[in-house]
Formats: C-alpha cells, sequence, structure tokens
C-alpha cells in the first residue's frame, strides 16, 4: 500500500479483555495477515492504542472494499439472477477451500461480511 492509498479501519474494543482473548485476537491477525486471495479482504496491519485511562482497543486496517455489503445489494436489487448468484457463490467457496486448505475456520459468513471491491455489477466479491 502506498502513500494515500484508501483503506479501511475496523476499530475493536478491548478493554478488559482476558489474557485468552488477547493470545486468540493476535493469533486471529497473524493468521489474516499471511492470507492473500483475490476473495479475501487483506489484512494490511493491525495498531494496538491504550489510553491512559485504561481503555484499550485495536485499530484494524485493511483493503478497502467499495461496493458495499452483499446483504445490502440484495435489499436493494431484490434478487440476483442465476448466473449472478452463482458467481458469487463460486467465489465465496473458492475463498473459503483456500482459507481452510490452511487450516483457518471463518465461522461467520453471512451476507453481512461479504462485500463488492466495486460498486460495479460484476466487482470481485470479498469476503470479510
Amino acid at each position: 500500500i502506498g502513500v494515500g492509498a484508501h483503506v479501511a479501519v475496523k476499530l475493536v474494543e478491548a478493554t478488559g479483555w482476558t489474557a485468552t482473548q488477547y493470545d486468540e485476537f493476535y493469533r486471529e491477525c497473524f493468521l489474516l495477515a499471511q492470507v492473500e486471495h483475490a476473495n479475501v479482504v487483506r489484512l494490511i496491519a493491525v495498531y494496538k492504542n491504550a489510553r491512559k485511562s485504561g481503555r484499550v482497543e485495536f485499530a484494524m486496517v485493511t483493503e478497502l472494499a467499495t461496493g458495499g455489503e452483499l446483504f445490502d445489494r440484495i435489499q436493494r436489487v431484490g434478487r440476483f439472477s442465476e448466473r449472478a448468484a452463482s458467481r458469487v457463490v463460486r467465489k465465496l467457496l473458492g475463498a473459503l477451500s483456500y482459507l481452510h486448505a490452511r487450516g483457518i475456520a471463518h465461522r461467520d459468513i453471512k451476507p453481512e461480511n461479504v462485500v463488492f471491491a466495486t460498486g460495479a455489477k460484476d466487482a470481485e466479491v470479498k469476503l470479510i
């Protein structure tokens, strides 16, 4: 990612986490940082912010997908053609196969966790 690149930042509240929760989060970030697949949103960096107040949060920096969620697109369009639906499913199955081959289980597959790279009708599908 170069200077001036557009990215997405997700803030994860971690105040009060146990050591086990921190370990699980770090493990997940480590695994995600190694994922390189066209249909999986890429994790670029993770930053920890520990404030004097005791509040702890992580900022997860990922590639930006500007096309919105599959959930919203389904709501807007009403229904997908068989061809469009099969394209989305094939892409997601490819991503899941890639992840599973590396011992990674997603555990939260739903339309809200599937995004489109752009607003184009045939935009690349990406699993969050």
